[in-house]
């Protein structure tokens, strides 16, 4: 018995499309393997990617702060949202890279074709929004214990560069 092939029978831009019409997003831009929606919220509107990749369609939402530097990246935060991966099996947060080099986390979402239908497609959506909302409403107070700890982490390696060449 062979694996059956979704791919074929998946035309990507007639279901995104469809899925579009039925439900409150609207499509901004279409290619043969992505779509960029736009997801109106109360304040704002969404960015949702979503690229065909082999059986799979891939959903993902990034947060528009780029990291220039490696050593710019709040650790903390970071690992708070892998404690987040660690508590869900919907989907999960990353860092990707822009054409830039700058960093940025993103929430991603993997489905298989063969699953994603009207009902599933807005799941996916509510989700990756929910996720968008609950990072952009960690407390200040963390976001600036993130701060300071990038500056404590610069601090020690500058004291360990200071350590390394006083021997």
């Amino acid at each position: 018995m062979g694996i059956l092939r979704v791919s074929h029978s998946f035309n990507f831009e007639k279901k995104i499309n469809s899925f579009c019409k039925a439900t409150r997003y609207q499509l901004d831009e279409m290619g043969e393997d992505f779509a960029f929606i736009a997801v109106q919220g109360a304040d704002c509107l969404y960015p949702v990617v979503i690229r065909d990749i082999e059986d799979v369609l891939l959903f993902s939402i990034s947060i528009n702060v780029p990291i220039s530097e490696d050593d710019e990246i709040p650790h903390l935060l970071s690992t708070f949202l892998l404690q987040l991966n660690a508590d869900t099996i919907k989907g999960f947060w990353s860092l990707e890279e822009d054409e830039d080099d700058n960093l940025f986390y993103t929430y991603n979402h993997i489905s298989p074709k063969l699953f994603v239908n009207k009902q599933r497609f807005d799941e996916i959506i509510d989700d990756l929004i929910l996720n968008f909302e609950i990072f952009m409403k960690i407390p200040e107070m963390e976001k600036e214990e993130f701060d300071e700890d990038i500056e404590f982490e610069e601090d020690l390696h500058e004291s360990e560069d200071t350590h390394r060449h006083e021997h």
